[in-house]
């Protein structure tokens, strides 16, 4: 029976909820709520058309560091609630076939360090994706739900320590699961036989390009031979292909034009992928680690002779979030001017994986990301691919701390930096737990209360350590509204730097006063501060005036 969606019927309307909500029936919603830090703590059943005081609470977690979230499988029968920190997960699950009030069953309980996520396979079993046994990059394996404790886990496929399972993506005649490799996203396939996985049929999809960004798409078909994916790469604009699951088969393989059915490319007016190049190439950190740097310009820079050119750097290197190479309309007015737009993949990030974050770049190991931006940077210099006086830099949030700890360490690499939302002042922002996200965010940067992170923090605190010296023209942007990076927090870092520094370079600070964390909403006005952005950095480096080639 359908729900009776008259207006009179959606009344009285829910409040004060976050933004997923999952369908149990067709007249039962589940919800999540937030607490006061605006962290998703409870899970609540709704039936449409009753009082919010008749909502029934599934599920609250009173952890701080835990958020929690909900979600349903793909076969449509399992609700399930997962609740997580950065470094540890447990799941529940609600078998909703029949009846959505069936009770939550936990899968295992928490137990530090342990992290899982599932799903169901559309037939009698979950497949588990966890770090179960050391596999920090995760292991594949498989319970049955009539029994799924961790002592009926049994692995699928052999675990790959250069192998990073993300995401699994469960189908009635294969498994698609989204991961990295070799510092780059991937897709490997699974065939399904007879309600069995085939672990022997387990493969790589592979791609043209060199460097890529690859990724699964929205995928609402359980019984279907397609996948939809998202590709793109710093040449070639975002494409929405089908990909035909049996082509991919070894014995049936034949032209990637036949296995992918495109979709839909992203438009991007005067815009010529012949006319760029990208490539990758590898700096040396202090302790010798490769940092990977993804690279893309014009081919025609050199036409005239091998010279440093003006160069863009840009990094993140934090949570394990990854800056991939896939293409970004935006950096064009760089490149049609003559710059070439770099990738710091550096540590903290976790484009190399797992260890690349949580064994190298977070807690006591986090200084590494900024010795890696700063080797990255050497690099470029060292190898004639630009000068100091030619560099530019930028990175938002915790990229801005990144950003306000390199100029603190290194500001003679660079001619101008940009930092947007930077989380600046660690110390005064991690000793607050009121603040949204500080205590989640122990688990990234340490605990202050315990001496040997505070005073590891302050050690690299972008704020607590501006010193007398020169520094490169700064330009700051922050949000009125931000509740993620406070707007206090680069309006003294930016009074501070301005007292110290001892050089006519210029901090240029610009809030905007209706903006929050992730810039405007508003698509015009959003290119118009990424406009200012790039004349301010297009300025400093001498090229406001340089023809873009769009328009030669």
């Amino acid at each position: 029976q359908a729900a009776n969606t008259s207006a009179s019927n959606l009344k009285p309307e829910l409040t004060k909820v976050c933004s997923n909500i999952v369908w149990g029936d067709d007249n039962t919603i589940f919800y999540l709520a937030p607490d006061e830090t605006k962290r998703p703590y409870q899970v609540w059943r709704h039936k449409i058309g009753t009082e919010r005081s008749e909502d029934v609470l599934l599920f609250e977690e009173m952890d701080e560091q835990y958020w929690v979230g909900v979600g349903k499988s793909r076969s449509g029968r399992f609700l399930f609630v997962h609740s997580g920190s950065s470094e540890t997960s447990e799941g529940h699950f609600c078998d909703l076939e029949n009846s959505v009030e069936n009770p939550l069953t936990v899968i295992h309980s928490r137990e530090f360090g342990l992290r899982y996520d599932l799903d169901h396979d559309g037939r009698d079993g979950f497949v588990i994706w966890t770090n179960k046994d050391d596999a920090v990059n995760n292991r594949l394996m498989y319970a049955p739900v009539s029994n799924p404790s961790i002592g009926n886990w049994k692995e699928i496929i052999p675990y790959d320590k250069d192998r990073k399972i993300d995401d699994v993506d469960l189908f009635e005649n294969f498994v698609a699961v989204q991961g990295r490799s070799g510092g780059l996203t991937r897709i490997w396939l699974m065939d399904v036989k007879n309600g069995k996985m085939d672990a022997s049929s387990f493969r790589q999809m592979e791609f043209d390009e060199e460097l890529y960004e690859v990724g699964i798409w929205v995928n609402k078909n359980f019984e279907t031979d397609y996948l939809r994916i998202h590709y793109s790469s710093l040449t070639t604009p975002t494409r929405y292909l089908d990909v035909n699951i049996k082509l991919t088969q070894p014995e049936n393989q034949g032209s990637k034009e036949k296995r992918d059915i495109l979709i839909k490319e992203q438009q991007v007016l005067n815009f010529n992928r012949d006319l760029y190049v990208c490539k990758r190439i590898f700096a040396t950190a202090a302790d010798k680690t490769k940092i990977p740097i993804s690279m893309v310009h014009l081919k025609s820079i050199y036409d005239n002779g091998v010279t440093p050119k003006p160069t863009f750097l840009y990094g993140y290197g934090s949570y394990g979030i990854c800056i991939d190479p896939g293409f970004h309309k935006m950096i064009l007015p760089y490149l049609d001017r003559g710059m070439i737009y770099c990738i710091a993949h550096v540590r903290g990030g976790g484009e190399m994986g797992r260890y690349w974050y949580e064994e190298q770049g977070k807690y006591l190991n986090k200084r590494n990301t900024f010795s890696d931006f700063i080797a990255c940077a050497e690099h470029l210099i060292d190898n004639g691919i630009t000068t100091p006086d030619l560099l530019a830099c930028e990175g938002r949030s915790a990229g801005g701390l990144l950003i306000g700890a390199t100029i603190n360490m290194r500001p003679d690499l660079f001619k101008v930096a940009v930092a947007g939302v930077p989380f600046v002042d660690v110390m005064n922002t991690m000793c607050d737990p009121s603040i949204p996200l500080t205590t989640g965010e122990w688990e990234e940067w340490g605990n202050p209360n315990e001496h040997k992170y505070h005073d590891y923090m302050l050690s690299y605190s972008p704020y607590d350590n501006v010193r007398e010296q020169d520094y490169p023209n700064i330009l700051i942007t922050a949000g009125l509204h931000d509740p993620r990076v406070a707007y206090w927090e680069p309006a003294k870092w930016a009074s501070k730097l301005r007292a110290m520094k001892t050089d006519d370079n210029e901090v240029v600070t610009k809030f905007d006063l209706s903006s929050g964390h992730f810039s405007a909403s508003d698509r015009y006005k959003y290119i118009r501060e990424k406009s200012f952005d790039q004349a301010y950095v297009l300025d400093k480096l001498g090229l406001k005036d340089a023809e873009s080639v769009s328009k030669l």
